[in-house]
């Protein structure tokens, strides 16, 4: 995990605590065996599963908690299904799905994006289009295929970027 803060919180008593936490962490000591030793100190768990080399299996788990019983979970239980794309890290915000090349930030904003449209239909496209182009279809099988279609050839499964490819 590239940045500490984002893998660990707590509120420590004195400075002494945090540089001892710190000094583990320089040591390649596991998120869950730091805040094991400081009862004032918590590991996230999107951090663990990082470490853990678990990062997109982690974030589908989240993408598909966060939409169960929603109008978005059959699509996102078929991207789930469908292994190329469950091959990458998905990201769910405001009713669309995104997929990106690797768990962690930076993030790839590179691959089409599976969205709502008017009467039940779903809008398929790229950020780096206007909403006006991109396709809408009727069906999640459609946009799941119009998603598979256009990964790149260079397209492979999400990885962790080291933490030197991140500085």
């Amino acid at each position: 995990m590239p940045w500490l803060g984002a893998a660990l919180s707590g509120h420590a008593e004195t400075l002494t605590d945090v540089a001892q936490a710190l000094d583990d962490w320089q040591r390649g000591d596991a998120l869950t065996v730091i805040a094991g030793r400081r009862v004032w100190l918590a590991a996230s768990p999107r951090a663990v599963a990082h470490e853990e080399g678990r990062a997109v299996e982690y974030a589908w788990d989240v993408a598909r908690a966060a939409t169960a019983g929603q109008r978005n979970a059959p699509l996102v239980e078929g991207a789930y299904n469908t292994p190329e794309l469950r091959q990458l890290a998905p990201f769910v915000t405001h009713g669309t799905l995104t997929f990106h090349r690797s768990p962690m930030p930076p993030f790839s904003h590179d691959l089409f994006e599976i969205g709502p449209a008017e009467n039940n239909s779903w809008r398929v496209g790229s950020r780096q289009t206007s909403l006006g182009t991109h396709t809408v279809v009727t069906t999640v099988a459609e946009a799941i295929a119009l998603v598979v279609e256009a990964l790149p050839p260079d397209c492979k499964p999400a990885i962790q970027a080291s933490d030197s490819e991140l500085d």
